[in-house]
C-alpha cells in the first residue's frame, strides 16, 4: 500500500464570475455533500485534470485554498466520477472526501515555502511531507 499524498486544490473561477455560481455555493456544496472537484465543462483540456484522474488516489490528503485563504483540509475517500447533467455544471469531476477540518486562516500566515504553493494558481498542486506538517501545525495552533 502507497503512502498518502497530499495536494492542494484552488477553489477559482477561471471564467468571468457571472458565468458560474459564487464561491461561497462551491465550497458550500463542497462541504455539505463531502466531495471535492475539478474541471469546468468546456475547459476539460485542463491539466489538473489529469492529475485528479490520475494521481490523486483514496487516502490522499487534500487542502483547498480560495482568495488567499486556507479553506478546509480533508481525506479523498472515493474514486473520480465524472458527473453528467443536462444543465452547465462548474465542475464535473468529482471525488467524494471527508472533510477533517473548515478553517479561514490566511495564507500569508504560512511559512514562505509552503505559501508559494499555495498561493500557486494552479488547480490542483502536489505538496510533500513538510508542507502538510506545516499546514497541520497551523491549524492546531490557531
Amino acid at each position: 500500500m502507497r503512502k498518502p499524498r497530499y495536494w492542494r486544490i484552488v477553489a477559482g473561477h477561471p471564467v468571468s464570475v457571472s458565468e458560474t455560481p459564487p464561491k461561497s455555493v462551491l465550497l458550500g456544496d463542497w462541504s455539505r455533500k463531502g466531495y471535492v472537484s475539478v474541471g469546468f465543462h468546456h475547459r476539460s483540456a485542463d491539466p489538473s485534470l489529469k492529475y485528479f484522474g490520475d494521481s490523486v488516489e483514496k487516502g490522499d490528503k487534500v487542502v483547498v485554498t480560495t482568495d488567499g485563504v486556507v479553506w478546509a483540509i480533508g481525506r479523498v475517500t472515493g474514486s473520480m466520477k465524472t458527473i453528467t447533467a443536462t444543465q452547465p455544471v462548474m465542475y464535473r469531476h468529482r471525488r467524494n472526501v471527508k472533510w477533517c477540518r473548515l478553517t479561514r486562516q490566511r495564507v500569508s500566515s504560512y511559512p514562505k515555502s509552503v505559501r508559494r504553493k499555495l498561493s500557486n494558481p494552479r488547480t490542483l498542486l502536489p505538496l510533500d511531507n513538510e508542507d502538510w506538517i506545516h499546514i497541520l501545525e497551523a491549524m492546531i495552533n490557531s
